[in-house]
């Protein structure tokens, strides 16, 4: 990826500390637990043009933000394995992970999600359960055991009391989280569940480097409604690039989008 701007003119210090990345999967990894989860479309066209992809430093303000929180929460972790990255294998593929918070005394495995709120109301969740259960893979195949249900926290980033609060007024508390941060129980898999979701994320990974790529589905594109597909239209780098974004776009829009257009216009 090609060095990020600074078009706001940030002080060195901020641009600096927002350019900083010292993510590493590990050597010769195929695939991480995250990306086995991630849309195949997503993950590949950010391979054939991350040379291409051009963003501004303060872009990386939230992924920042999220480091942050990282960092604070794993001082604080007390009696558990925090950030650790554990190696392991399944179907061939040499794969990693890097739980962020294993309880040693309860053996309770804890994920910690700083991210929009969008990616709860309109989906997300699905790809944290494979998530997880993939990091449990990798820590019982290196000796660990889990003794509870996992646990993913999403700690989000751009939470609104007046939209919780809109919501819970409505009699509607369960179309926006009421709270900044919420809690998703999380089953843990069997071993045959694992292996089966785990190689079949694989296959569609190999799939698509070949050239067959699945389309992103509608949870994937944080879609709540036909046509609004938000995280393609605000939180996907490679949407530019991408043929099922390009043709989204020219479907129809919703009678009700329609309407609000033409009233707003009026």
């Amino acid at each position: 990826m090609n060095q990020p701007t600074n078009k706001f003119g940030i002080p060195d210090a901020i641009y600096r500390a927002l350019c900083e990345d010292r993510y590493y999967a590990g050597p010769e990894v195929e695939l991480t637990a995250s990306s086995l989860g991630g849309p195949p479309r997503i993950r590949q066209l950010f391979l054939e043009h991350s040379h291409e992809i051009v963003e501004d430093a303060t872009d990386r303000f939230h992924l920042w933000q999220g480091k942050i929180v990282h960092e604070m929460l794993d001082r604080a972790g007390r009696g558990a394995i925090r950030e650790k990255r554990f190696y392991f294998e399944v179907a061939g593929a040499k794969l990693s992970a890097a739980p962020d918070n294993l309880e040693l005394r309860g053996r309770t495995l804890r994920e910690w999600k700083h991210t929009s709120v969008w990616s709860v109301v309109y989906g997300g969740r699905t790809e944290w359960e494979g998530q997880v259960n993939a990091q449990a893979e990798a820590l019982i195949q290196n000796g660990l055991e889990i003794d509870h249900p996992l646990e993913v926290w999403a700690l989000l980033k751009d939470h609104s009391k007046d939209r919780a609060l809109e919501a819970l007024e409505k009699g509607k508390p369960e179309t926006y989280p009421q709270a900044p941060i919420v809690y998703y129980p999380i089953r843990l898999w069997s071993r045959e569940e694992r292996h089966a979701w785990i190689t079949s994320r694989i296959d569609l990974h190999r799939r698509a480097a070949l050239g067959d790529v699945a389309d992103c589905t509608p949870e994937e594109r944080w879609e709540r409604t036909p046509g609004d597909a938000k995280r393609c239209r605000l939180h996907c780098q490679v949407s530019k690039w991408c043929p099922q974004w390009a043709e989204l776009q020219l479907r129809p829009k919703p009678e009700k989008a329609k309407r609000g257009r033409k009233a707003k216009a009026a």
